[in-house]
């Protein structure tokens, strides 16, 4: 739960960044670290916890 809150914080900063009125350059410089996090937590859900919620389901439907 977390991980999702984390994530949900870098989209509003994200967000915030891009309502502000900072240049161009400075959004695009500011708004690359939270879209780097973004996207290494993307993947590291996809490698990490997909797996282990898939087999959680395999096991469900075998038991039954």
């Amino acid at each position: 739960m977390k991980k999702i809150n984390s994530n949900l914080v870098m989209i509003i900063l994200t967000v915030g960044i891009w309502i502000s009125f900072l240049s161009i350059e400075w959004k695009v410089i500011l708004s690359g670290g939270t879209m780097t996090y973004l996207f290494c937590s993307w993947d590291e859900y996809i490698v990490e916890e997909l797996p282990r919620i898939c087999k959680k389901s395999l096991e469900n439907l075998q038991i039954k």
